[in-house]
């Protein structure tokens, strides 16, 4: 397919054992393609998302280069996503 991104940038309603997922089969099928055919991936989430799975796996933690969190993610979890080998960024309010 001809699909290209320098950048993808996406969300997640969940992750869990290293998988990300979201609720709706079209939505994951595409931020799978696009984390799939980008230079580089970026997902955001914030501390809410964490141990928790929705209907659909679209990306593995392991594909990720950057994950940018929220301030309120604890840092077990910021140490879960730095094992994962993506750069990690905790935003400030």
């Amino acid at each position: 397919e001809a699909v290209h991104a320098d950048i993808c940038l996406i969300s997640a309603s969940g992750i869990r054992n290293g998988t990300v997922y979201h609720p709706y089969a079209d939505v994951a099928a595409v931020k799978a393609k696009m984390m799939e055919s980008s230079e580089l991936t970026i997902l955001l989430l914030d501390h809410t998302k964490f141990k928790r799975r929705a209907m659909y796996s679209f990306g593995k933690l392991a594909d990720v280069d950057v994950i940018v969190v929220d301030s309120q993610t604890s840092e077990e979890d910021v140490q879960m996503l730095q094992d994962s080998g993506a750069r990690v960024i905790v935003a400030k309010p």
